[in-house]
């Protein structure tokens, strides 16, 4: 194997332009690297790419610094990889492999340096394109986050895949640009689509990071999930997604940052409509035939009774209305729902309905009140 690499080193300090300069030292580091990742791997061991994705990005940013194409590099590439397949075939050959043997390594020869030029590929386009690399990286992590060029990509973005991460899903406000997430860029991936601002961040560094973001995205309304795997952040994007359409039509309360794990029953409920609404004209029954500024009012004491719990004075105190209201409203509400009040499954069906139908309630209510 080294009468081979050497073989390759003397082409590529040509490719190269000599090896005396900073490519050419590059690029014969490169191939003595790969020549070294296949011997392990032709004798059965799994070598570590610790290094391995850093130096090849760093070999496809010093082709971009060079403006050598992209197209121009993957065929000098191609032409390597069957100069060295020729070299090494021959050798075996004469240390008698068999054809069998000779197709496993041609094999695994060819997928090695597949994977190396995804490495190279990522660098050139983080020198070129830094902001697509790491929206690339951001929509693989949601839609393949196995995809075994992540590796590469994210040695790019010059982004450590965290092992938790939240994700944030920014509504864009009517006539209002995309937020600027520019003093964040190196801490988070961001990319914008038409309608929305998607944000990944490591969840070890959240609570540092979420005060710069909400300041960032205001006044746009922001939904946050997490933390999470990488492998469930697809999932995470979808119910962000999930609460603030449930938040534009008025299940979820109206305000600009919307935590999801606030709201997970009912993002759960939400999943299927017409079970969220049969659940919901069940439970609610009782309430039904009453007046909206009476239903209102009875469902926000419910809520407060079961969620909060505490006397009819400290309801009181919250609800900002006498404690002998209170204690009014709870002897109807025992009257009306029983039992179930009491009752933990009983009590999780109750808040899970009362949080798909308070805030069109309130709403009822109120215009209720101004058509008085």
């Amino acid at each position: 194997m080294a009468a081979v690499t050497r073989h390759l080193e003397g082409q590529a300090r040509g490719y190269a332009g000599g090896s005396a300069k900073p490519p050419g030292r590059l690029v014969c580091a490169a191939v003595k690297a790969a020549a070294d990742l296949y011997v392990a791997e032709a004798a059965g061991g799994q070598p570590p790419r610790t290094g391995t994705d850093q130096l090849f990005a760093r070999l496809g940013r010093v082709e971009a610094e060079e403006r050598i194409h992209l197209d121009r590099m993957h065929a000098a590439w191609q032409v390597t990889t069957r100069h060295a397949w020729r070299e090494i075939s021959r050798h075996c050959r004469q240390a008698g492999a068999d054809a069998g043997a000779l197709t496993v390594l041609g094999e695994l020869l060819h997928e090695l340096m597949e994977e190396l030029f995804r490495y190279v590929e990522a660098g050139f386009l983080q020198a070129t394109r830094p902001h697509d690399v790491r929206a690339r990286l951001g929509r693989m992590l949601l839609l393949s986050p196995g995809n075994d060029a992540l590796p590469s990509l994210a040695a790019a973005a010059c982004w450590q895949p965290p092992k938790l991460a939240v994700v944030a899903v920014v509504e864009h406000a009517a006539r209002r640009a995309a937020p600027d997430l520019r003093q964040l860029s190196a801490a988070v991936l961001a990319w914008s689509d038409t309608s929305r601002t998607t944000v990944i961040l490591d969840a070890a560094r959240y609570e540092e990071l979420r005060p710069a973001l909400l300041a960032a995205v205001r006044p746009s309304p922001v939904a946050l999930m997490g933390p999470v795997g990488l492998e469930t952040l697809g999932d995470a994007h979808r119910w962000a997604r999930q609460a603030l359409a449930l938040r534009r039509d008025g299940v979820l309360p109206a305000d600009p940052v919307v935590d999801c794990a606030e709201w997970l029953d009912l993002l759960l409920a939400a999943s299927d409509p017409p079970l969220l609404n049969h659940v919901t004209r069940t439970a609610l029954h009782p309430l039904t035939d009453l007046g909206p500024h009476q239903r209102y009012m009875l469902a926000l004491t419910l809520y407060d009774a079961i969620v909060r719990g505490g006397s009819a004075r400290e309801i009181a105190v919250r609800l900002d209305v006498h404690a002998n209201t209170v204690r009014h409203r709870l002897r109807q509400l025992e009257g009306l729902f029983g039992d179930r009040m009491q009752e933990p499954r009983g009590r999780i069906v109750l808040v899970m309905a009362l949080n798909a139908v308070l805030p069109g309630w309130r709403d009822a209510a109120k215009r209720g009140a101004n058509r008085r």
